[in-house]
This record gives structure tokens, C-alpha cells and sequence, in this order.
């Protein structure tokens, strides 16, 4: 018999390993029991939260950017992705990924915003590049500021 189950859990995934938490059980509580991700460093054990409850103290957006792609635009209700959104573009290799990035990013830039660009496999260089090979040029965007890789 015991008080509280905790899971510990470790997987590798798409050469991507992970450590998890979950409480199985933990008697006389209400208790989370989602999986949360943990590290294990110098300084000791560190869960990951994977949500917060603060949510409801940020302000919500009411303006919204254009992918620079009009036909991505008018599938995001028209009117492009609202602004402070975090987006993830996925896929495999060769799907269009960095291109699709590339295109928010220029749109972004050219609407004096600023953006941000995390760049794992190539070199800025390189980037700035490929991305003029399909009409897309981001060295203005750099010279000026606007955009980091």
C-alpha cells in the first residue's frame, strides 16, 4: 500500500529523449495527472509545466498579421494569424517548412514588426540565400533590424 504513485518515464523519440512525470496516485488529493516533462541538471530535478493557470492575466489580440500568402490568409478566417501567436510549421523533409516561415517572416518585416527566425541546419548566409531563390529577400529586413536569425 501507498499514499502517492509518481511515474517516472524516459523515451527516446525521433532521436528526441525525454524524461516524464505523472502522478498516478496521491491519496486525499485532487491531483494533476498529465505527464510532465522533467530535466535533470547540476542544480537538481526540474518539472516542466506544460500549461499555465495565469492565462487569464494576458491581454488578448485583436490585430492580426498576413502570412504573405493571401490564400493562407482567407484559411485563418481571413485575415491572417493574430499577432503575438506562437505557430509551429511542420513536416518532413523537403515539405516547405523553412519557405512557408520565410514568406510570415517577410510579411511581418514589410509591416514594420519585428521577427525572429531560429535557423538549426543552416547558416544565415545560406538562408538568405535559399530564400532569394524563391523571391523572397531578407537581407533588408536584417540591415534594418526588423528580423533575427
Amino acid at each position: 500500500m501507498s499514499d502517492c504513485v509518481i511515474q517516472l518515464d524516459h523515451r527516446v523519440e525521433n532521436q528526441v529523449s525525454t524524461r516524464r512525470l505523472r502522478i498516478v496516485k496521491y491519496r486525499g488529493t485532487t491531483h494533476g495527472t498529465n505527464e510532465y516533462p522533467f530535466l535533470i541538471d547540476e542544480s537538481g530535478v526540474s518539472i516542466l509545466p506544460i500549461t499555465s493557470l495565469d492565462f487569464a492575466y494576458h491581454d488578448l489580440s485583436r490585430h492580426y498579421l498576413s502570412t504573405g500568402i493571401p490564400a493562407m490568409d482567407q484559411m485563418l478566417d481571413g485575415s491572417g494569424y493574430t499577432m503575438g501567436t506562437t505557430i509551429m510549421i511542420a513536416g518532413g523533409p523537403g515539405s516547405g517548412k523553412t519557405s512557408f516561415g520565410a514568406h510570415f517572416v517577410d510579411a511581418t518585416c514589410r509591416g514594420g514588426k519585428r521577427a525572429i527566425v531560429f535557423s538549426y541546419e543552416e547558416s544565415i548566409p545560406q538562408y538568405v540565400r535559399n530564400m532569394t531563390s524563391i523571391g523572397i529577400d531578407l537581407k533588408p529586413h536584417l540591415d534594418s533590424g526588423n528580423l533575427k536569425v
